[in-house]
C-alpha cells in the first residue's frame, strides 16, 4: 500500500514561484513613536488602518495559482469617527492627540480590560469580515467574521492550533489551500459603524504556476458563516445548503472539509448543555435520508458527555489537529457544581471538526443540526462550514 506523506514532497524540486502580498508598503511615513523616533519621516509602514464601514483590499494575486498561507494580526477596535484616519487618531502631526485620547479614555480602558483580563476582541471578531473572491466572480466564496473563520466564537481569542487554522501568540493563521485560475482578491471588511481598527497586519503567501495543469481537478475553496439568534423550536439549525443562495446557490461537485460551531442556550439554568443532544445530519445529492448522522452534537466534534469528563475546564478544553473544544463556559469545579450554577456559567461552547478525507457530493449537500434531541432547546448558534466546490 502506497501511503502518501507530505514529508515525501520536501526533497522534490518545485516548478512554481512562491510570492506574497501584504500590508507592507512605502506610501506613508513610519509612526513617530518610541523607538522609531529616530526614523521619523521614513516612508515605511507594515500595517493599515480600517475606518468604520471601510475595507482594506490586498493587492491582487495573479494566476494560475493557489493561496497556501494567510497570517493576520491586529489591534483591538476602538470608537472612531468616520472622518478620522485610524492611524492618526493617537498621533497628529507627529504628536500625541491628547484631546481625543482624553475624550475617549473610558472606552479605551474598557477595551484594554476586555483584551487583557478576558482575552476578548468582540468588535474585531464579529464585525470585521474576511471576504475572498476568485477569478473575477462578483460573489465571494469566503464570507465570514474573522473570529469565527479562525475557530473561536463569542469574541474570544484562544491560543490553539489545528492542522488548518490556528490562533497562536496573537496571530491568526490559515493553512487551507485555495486554488484559482486567473486571479484572487482578499478583502478585510469593517462592518462596524462606530469602531475602527488602528493597525491591521497581514501577509498572504501564494504559489504561482506556469500553467493550470497543477490545479486541474481542484475545487474552489468556500467558507460561509450562518447564525440563528435564536433557533426556531421544531426546526433544525441549517449548517449548510449549497443550493441556497445564502451559501452559494449552484450545483457542483465538491466536498466538505470542516465545521465550526459556537452555541449557548437562551435558558441555561433550565437547559444547561442539553442543546448538545442534537444530532448532525448530512444529506447528499438531494437525499431525503441522511448519509451520515452523528448521535449528538459533541459526538461529531469527537467529544462526549457534554465535554464534562475533565475535573476542571482546563482539562475539558483541548485542541488536536482535526478536532477540539476551544472554549466552554463550564464550572471549574466539575459536573455537580456545573449543574448547581449553570445560570452563571451560561453553558457556552465553541468547537471545531475537520475532515481531511472530505465528505464528497456530486451536485449538492445539506447539513443540519438539531438543538436538543427534538429541536426543543432554544439556542443561539453560530456556524461555519469549509468546503470545496466546482464552478461552471
Amino acid at each position: 500500500m502506497n501511503v502518501h506523506n507530505e514529508l515525501d514532497d520536501l526533497p522534490l524540486f518545485k516548478d512554481y514561484k512562491v510570492l506574497q502580498v501584504s500590508t507592507h508598503a512605502h506610501d506613508k511615513p513610519i509612526q513617530a513613536m518610541g523607538m522609531w523616533k529616530e526614523f521619523e519621516g521614513t516612508m515605511h509602514r507594515d500595517n493599515v488602518g480600517i475606518a468604520p464601514e471601510q475595507k482594506y483590499t490586498f493587492p491582487e494575486m495573479e494566476g494560475p495559482g493557489k493561496i497556501i498561507n494567510m497570517w493576520f494580526t491586529m489591534t483591538p477596535a476602538v470608537p472612531l469617527p468616520k472622518e478620522v484616519d485610524p492611524q492618526e487618531f493617537l498621533l497628529k502631526d507627529g504628536k500625541l492627540n491628547k484631546s481625543y485620547i482624553l475624550r475617549h479614555a473610558r472606552s479605551y480602558l474598557r477595551m484594554v480590560k476586555r483584551v487583557v483580563r478576558h482575552n476578548e476582541k468582540p468588535i474585531i471578531h464579529k464585525k470585521v469580515y474576511l471576504r475572498i473572491y476568485f477569478d473575477g466572480e462578483a460573489k465571494p466564496t469566503v464570507d465570514c467574521p474573522l473570529g469565527d473563520f479562525f475557530g473561536t466564537g463569542f469574541g474570544k481569542y484562544k491560543h490553539y492550533w489545528s492542522r488548518y487554522i490556528n490562533t497562536t501568540a496573537g496571530g491568526y493563521i490559515c493553512n487551507f489551500h485555495m486554488p484559482y485560475k486567473k486571479n484572487a482578491r482578499v478583502e478585510i471588511v469593517n462592518t462596524s459603524k462606530e469602531h475602527g481598527v488602528i493597525a491591521f497586519y497581514g501577509a498572504i503567501t501564494y504559489a504561482k504556476y506556469p500553467n493550470s495543469e497543477a490545479i486541474k481537478n481542484m475545487g474552489y475553496f468556500h467558507c460561509k458563516y450562518h447564525e440563528e439568534h435564536p433557533t426556531t423550536k421544531g426546526k433544525p439549525f441549517l449548517f449548510l445548503d449549497t443550493l441556497d443562495n445564502e451559501f452559494w446557490g449552484n450545483e457542483g461537485r465538491g466536498h466538505v472539509v470542516g465545521l465550526i460551531l459556537s452555541g449557548r442556550p437562551l435558558h441555561p439554568k433550565k437547559n444547561q448543555f442539553n442543546y448538545l443532544e442534537g444530532n448532525t445530519k448530512f444529506f447528499i445529492d438531494g437525499q431525503t435520508e441522511p448519509s451520515l448522522e452523528y448521535t449528538g452534537t459533541e459526538d461529531i466534534f469527537q467529544g462526549a458527555w457534554y465535554y464534562m469528563k475533565g475535573i476542571n475546564r482546563d482539562e475539558t478544553e483541548f485542541h488536536t489537529p482535526y478536532h477540539g473544544v476551544n472554549f466552554i463556559s463550564q464550572n471549574k469545579r466539575g459536573a455537580i457544581a456545573q449543574a448547581l450554577w449553570a445560570k452563571h456559567t451560561k453553558c457556552k461552547s465553541s468547537q471545531y471538526r475537520f475532515f481531511p478525507e472530505g465528505i464528497p457530493f456530486q451536485k449538492s449537500i445539506k447539513v443540519t443540526l438539531h438543538h436538543g434531541e427534538f429541536d426543543e432547546v432554544i439556542t443561539d448558534y453560530d456556524g461555519v462550514v469549509y468546503w470545496y466546490q466546482q464552478h461552471e
